[in-house]
């Protein structure tokens, strides 16, 4: 009983020891962490893909359609407010509510064999690998879609006054109704050349000249492509007006004044003399016609051209004035910013 009395102080130092010994030996356990989520299926296979970061926006794939999200609202819903206001003189609201009413008359030409066309050429496409003149094709049956939805509902003699209220906006001054009405747009969407005897095509022809010059005075940047309109080889304007190279020739350089040096003319096509005394002239004249009408400044041709941007591109065929892209739905005509 002694022995083991004296024994236990060299015991119990002995146990401390190892305790202490193995505490110093052993890893501390690592602090508890807050609750984490669960990681997703997709994180848990592709455990080597680099974490997605909130600043990178997701880029769709080359040729991907990306229309917008499609609203809940109908043209049907809001034309009888539009109507009314335009009818009261409101001459932008005109301009929006004729622009999407001829949108809406273009729903005649797509019958149902042009759908199943596309439809086709869709899975052909895609069966080739051809991802982005499939993807195209599907874009064309969306916004056909979309157009279809946007019209549902709409009474067709309101659909057939579209050029009606286009051209109230044009004569209001309404610079991209002037554009696309005294380029015959109201005339663009049957696809037939029975508008040629009618009495708003006779309208049309006396009107478009004065509404081109009224345009160049009141400064409006349209109106000097409305000008390289009238001496293009394209449809309607150079039907009204007797052939001139110095007026042509002036207007081709009031333009590259206005809309810089690297603006692409070819499309209108007008010829330039190689004579150093016509050039000398064209650039006097216009000269003076950009002093007089934009005050020597220059003018953004995207906002100049939007008149002439088409109202559907159902065929794929829009390579100008932007390749591919339509004038979106309430949008016929945008605020006026810096005019005179």
């Amino acid at each position: 009983m002694t022995s083991r009395l004296r024994r236990a102080p060299a015991l119990l130092l002995a146990v401390v020891l190892c305790i202490a010994a193995l505490r110093a030996w052993w890893p501390a356990s690592a602090p508890l962490d807050s609750p984490r989520p669960a990681a997703s299926p997709a994180a848990v296979d592709g455990a080597s893909a680099p974490p997605a970061t909130a600043s990178a926006p997701k880029t769709p794939p080359p040729g991907e359609p990306t229309l917008p999200r499609a609203s809940e609202t109908t043209l049907a819903d809001i034309a009888p407010a539009l109507k009314a206001r335009a009818d009261a003189g409101d001459a932008r609201t005109a301009c929006r509510l004729g622009t999407d009413l001829l949108r809406c008359q273009f729903l005649a030409q797509l019958d149902d064999a042009q759908l199943e066309r596309l439809a086709n050429q869709e899975r052909a496409h895609a069966e080739k690998g051809k991802l982005e003149q499939a993807n195209e094709a599907a874009t064309m049956l969306l916004r056909h879609a979309e157009l279809k939805r946007t019209c549902a509902g709409l009474d067709d003699d309101l659909i057939a006054r579209g050029a009606h209220y286009l051209r109230q906006a044009a004569l209001a001054g309404e610079p991209d109704a002037v554009v696309r009405y005294a380029t015959g747009g109201t005339f663009r969407i049957t696809g037939s050349n029975a508008y040629l005897t009618t009495p708003e095509f006779e309208q049309w022809r006396r009107e478009a000249p004065a509404m081109v010059q009224r345009a160049l005075e009141a400064g409006q940047p349209g109106a000097v492509l409305l000008m390289l309109e009238t001496h293009s080889t394209n449809y309607f304007l150079p039907w009204l007006t007797p052939h001139d190279p110095d007026a042509a020739e002036a207007s081709l350089a009031l333009a590259r004044r206005v809309f810089g040096e690297d603006f692409d003319a070819s499309r209108f096509d007008i010829k330039v003399r190689d004579d150093p005394r016509h050039r000398a002239e064209a650039e006097r004249r216009a000269a003076e016609m950009h002093a007089r009408h934009f005050d020597g400044e220059p003018q953004d041709f995207a906002r100049a051209a939007h008149g002439l941007v088409p109202l559907h591109d159902a065929h794929g065929f829009n390579k100008w004035p932007r390749p591919g892209f339509t004038v979106p739905v309430g949008q016929g005509c945008l605020p006026q910013e810096g005019l005179r």
